[in-house]
């Protein structure tokens, strides 16, 4: 079947597919739902076209079927969440900034775009995983490089706008402490037309993964078999300190398992930990100074947890 319409093409615009509609995403900006059978528009979002980089439509749109939605986001930033059926707007925000409130105007920067990264989501929880840089890098030309970051978002809860849960930035060796580690995306010049090879994050078992530029593949949270959970698959305050595999988080992921989980006491302060969890990681992502100065701290530990592990 030929479809007539703007710029569809599934090696570079990923589709979604609810019953018999196809949410497929434009190089005009727009996601179009049509219908399966007959190719008929059933309707049209004009999400946003990013003229400094030729950029519109790219990531792959979520379909949860629970709630009757449609989510996206364009390479404008601009999130959004539609009724599948109509296309009428639920909630809206823009990735990375969040301080934008309903009805505020576009953001002139501070804004991060998805590329082609695909979203996941979790519906039974309301949670949106993706993956992207920042607009403010991107278009500092080819010589120059950009950041990268996972988030993770709630768009179930507010019935305005998505909720930022977390945020975890990728570096090169995971040191995020030197600026030039930061910059893992390849950016290219202004005004031509651009394309980045953003990730998709995957869910499996509970775990949120991801491969980064940095050459590392991530597992963030608990299995959902697990006694104890987190926030959306959150990385721990270990996690971004240290980073995922570290010698140092296993050994501290290793002390409160087989430490502080041997008593009343070790159990409320773990119960405390996860209760915290999220604020503690959002200041440490955001943070430089915080993070350096918490990890001197726990690093005076690391002699007493080590003998208690032996």
């Amino acid at each position: 079947m030929a479809v007539g319409y703007h710029s569809f093409g599934s090696r570079r615009f990923p589709q979604a597919i609810s019953g018999n509609t196809i949410f497929t995403p434009g190089g005009d900006g727009a996601l179009w739902a049509l219908d399966v059978n007959t190719a008929q528009v059933q309707w049209t979002y004009h999400a946003g076209f990013n003229v400094r980089g030729h950029t519109a439509l790219y990531s792959s749109p979520a379909v949860d079927e629970t709630n009757g939605w449609v989510i996206g986001i364009a390479d404008t930033g601009h999130m959004f969440v539609l009724n599948k059926d109509t296309g009428r707007v639920v909630k809206e925000a823009f990735l990375g900034v969040t301080s934008w409130k309903v009805f505020d105007p576009h953001p002139d920067s501070g804004y991060w775009i998805p590329g082609p990264s695909g979203l996941a989501i979790v519906p039974s929880q309301g949670l949106l995983y993706v993956a992207a840089t920042d607009y403010d890098r991107a278009w500092k030309g080819m010589g120059s490089a950009g950041r990268e970051k996972l988030f993770c978002y709630d768009y179930l809860s507010d019935p305005n706008t998505l909720t930022l849960l977390w945020e975890y930035q990728f570096c090169a060796d995971d040191d995020c402490s030197e600026e030039a580690n930061e910059y893992l995306v390849r950016g290219h010049d202004p005004y031509v037309v651009a394309w980045y090879s953003m990730g998709s994050p995957a869910l499996a078992d509970g775990h949120v993964y991801f491969a980064s530029h940095n050459g590392k593949i991530y597992c963030f949270g608990s299995s959902y078999t697990s006694t104890t959970t987190t926030t959306g698959g959150q990385p721990c305050p270990a996690e971004v300190i240290y980073g995922v595999n570290s010698k140092e988080t296993k050994l501290l992921g290793y002390f409160k398992d087989s430490v502080l989980s041997q008593t009343q006491e070790g159990r409320t302060i773990i119960e405390l930990y996860y209760m915290w969890s999220p604020a503690i990681v959002d200041a440490l992502s955001k943070d430089k100074a915080f993070r350096a100065e918490v990890k001197e701290i726990v690093d005076e530990f690391f002699p007493r947890i080590g003998s208690d592990s032996n």
